[in-house]
């Protein structure tokens, strides 16, 4: 239908005050058009919605870091497997099992192994609970991500220091860049990583 048919067709069906027409006219050459009661034509403004939900959150002086460079792919998508199960509650306690790396696509538990210990020889993750068998049952180590503060539970501590970790992640990658310090949290006084302007 040509333009010129489809303004006469308005015309006839919704008779139209010449305000109305006016408009109209005005947003079909603005935007995409729509019909509205009376045949009255607005203009469409959809807004995008941001993302909301969980994310996955590295931080950007992590990424730019040397030691985070000189990583192989492996290690840097097996991080972003680490860092998906953080929930602000649970760092520390986060296990990357064969089984579960394997229904992920990552086949090769020798390639895995050699990449977790890459990340923990660059100061990225710590190892806390050193898995095993314990009581006939089977343990699965357990890792922390060292640029989150720690969330070690009394009713099962770590094996290994998250916050000597952390301190060296801040050594590391923070107080190099010299962009973020540690800030101890209002609550709980724990450490937690705020990225703020350093002195």
């Amino acid at each position: 239908m040509s333009i010129l048919s489809y303004w006469v067709k308005v015309l006839e069906e919704a008779n139209p005050t010449p305000v109305e027409l006016a408009y109209s006219w005005w947003c079909s050459s603005l935007a995409t058009v729509h019909h509205q009661p009376r045949g009255i034509l607005y203009m469409s403004k959809k807004k995008l919605k941001k993302n909301s939900g969980r994310f996955v959150g590295v931080p950007y002086p992590l990424v730019q870091s040397k030691a985070y460079t000189e990583l192989s792919p492996l290690s840097k998508a097996l991080l972003l497997e680490l860092a998906a199960q953080y929930n602000a509650r649970n760092n520390g306690y986060l296990s990357m099992t064969r089984e579960d790396l394997k229904a992920r696509s990552f086949k090769s538990p020798g390639s895995n192994q050699k990449a977790i210990e890459a990340l923990i020889d660059a100061g990225i993750i710590t190892k806390t609970i050193q898995g095993g068998i314990a009581n006939g049952k089977k343990h699965a180590s357990l890792y922390g991500i060292n640029w989150q503060p720690s969330d070690e539970r009394s009713d099962r501590p770590f094996q290994y220091s998250l916050d000597e970790g952390i301190a060296k992640y801040r050594s590391m990658v923070l107080d190099s860049e010299k962009i973020s310090v540690l800030k101890p949290r209002k609550q709980n006084q724990r450490p937690d990583l705020r990225l703020v302007k350093a002195v």
